[in-house]
């Protein structure tokens, strides 16, 4: 963990360990001191950050954890959204902090490795290849189409949405 004041350059002791790529489920606890922010809030209203761009207190909405990984996401006009991502300073003393799971991954949540043909597809035109991928690609889709056929002969979107939706239809199938 790296200590350091919101706005100031970190001073690294030591070298950093390079890590190659990010485990699975990683917990990781971000803290922010605040005070310096808070303190110009209170004196002057606003905060001058090194850029001498102004953030004023009226403006300030909270702290949020934002960025390019898997369960984090830079849609900054909803970060406000997802609670997760907001860090909290629940004592008053201008340090603010979260606890987030990174490169989450539940093996349940997932799709099976494996798949075979559940419905007849006899009926519809045939596709062979010397890839046994297309091939399976393409059986696939065809037994998706049975799956999302209702009883009187329309299409439903999917398992879980009724009704008639022709362009989520046409992704699915």
């Amino acid at each position: 963990m790296i200590n350091t004041e919101f706005g100031q350059q970190p001073k690294h002791t030591k070298p950093q360990q390079v890590i190659p790529f990010l485990p699975k489920n990683v917990r990781a606890k971000f803290r922010v001191d605040f005070r310096l922010v808070l303190k110009a809030f209170k004196e002057k209203g606003y905060y001058e950050d090194v850029h001498r761009d102004k953030i004023a207190k009226n403006d300030f909405k909270g702290l949020y954890i934002a960025g390019n990984t898997f369960s984090l996401n830079q849609d900054y006009d909803n970060l406000h959204l997802d609670d997760r991502m907001q860090l909290k300073d629940p004592d008053g003393d201008g340090i603010y902090d979260t606890e987030l799971v990174l490169n989450t991954y539940n093996p349940d949540a997932h799709v099976a490795s494996k798949w075979s043909l559940e419905h007849d597809i006899s009926k519809y035109p045939a596709f062979r290849s010397e890839s046994s991928l297309l091939n399976a690609v393409c059986n696939m889709s065809l037994d998706e189409l049975c799956q999302n056929i209702e009883a009187d002969s329309t299409f439903r979107t999917g398992e879980k949405w009724g009704g008639v939706w022709t362009s989520d239809i046409s992704y699915s199938i």
